[in-house]
């Protein structure tokens, strides 16, 4: 190899190392700002895949939607939001338009309690339950990416996360090893 091809090869693998650092940067980031709230975050903004049709034609099973950090006493009939729902023990995310904006007032307390209904455009009902501002999570950025909620599925997975994370940092791992050893 001329000595041309090994700077090219050099200056490549640079790229590479520098391009999983920032990668590895931002995905831990993300996993300290989830402490709290137990959604990675970004800056304010949050990347989820997309898991029903309740929403078909806003936006599409396994696309990936981004949700921003809201002010939730200022939402209106309208927007699109995610919040957690309750089934039992368990609480999953969903993600629906407001369709009633509901504010309660407490003379006795002189104070007034916002709540929401919501509802998937596709849906023909209602959501059962009246939403508490306390479980809304974010606002709908009109932002989408078809299909890559799919792949965001798959990096949140134990093959994902091996694949994906694990054998690249490997990978560069052995090679500054090997660069260290060869000087």
């Amino acid at each position: 190899m001329d000595g041309k091809s090994k700077k090219a090869l050099s200056v490549l693998g640079d790229i590479v190392v520098v391009i999983i650092i920032l990668a590895a940067v931002a995905v831990t980031v993300m996993a300290f700002s989830s402490r709290e709230s137990g959604i990675p975050k970004l800056f304010g903004h949050s990347f989820m895949s997309v898991q029903s049709e309740s929403m078909s034609g806003t936006f599409e099973k396994g696309d990936m939607i981004i949700v921003e950090d809201c002010n939730v006493d200022t939402l209106q009939k309208g927007e699109v939001i995610t919040f957690w729902k309750y089934s039992g023990d368990t609480r999953f995310l969903n993600t629906h338009r407001i369709i009633e904006r509901i504010e309660t007032k407490f003379d006795i307390y002189d104070t007034v309690v916002i709540t929401y209904r919501t509802q998937g455009d596709n849906n023909e009902e209602a959501d059962a339950d009246i939403l508490a501002t306390r479980d809304i999570v974010g606002r709908w950025t009109e932002q989408k990416v078809s299909k890559l909620g799919t792949i965001l599925d798959f990096l949140g997975s134990k093959s994902g996360f091996l694949i994906c994370v694990v054998v690249p940092i490997a990978i560069v791992f052995l090679f500054q090893l090997y660069r260290f050893i060869s000087i």
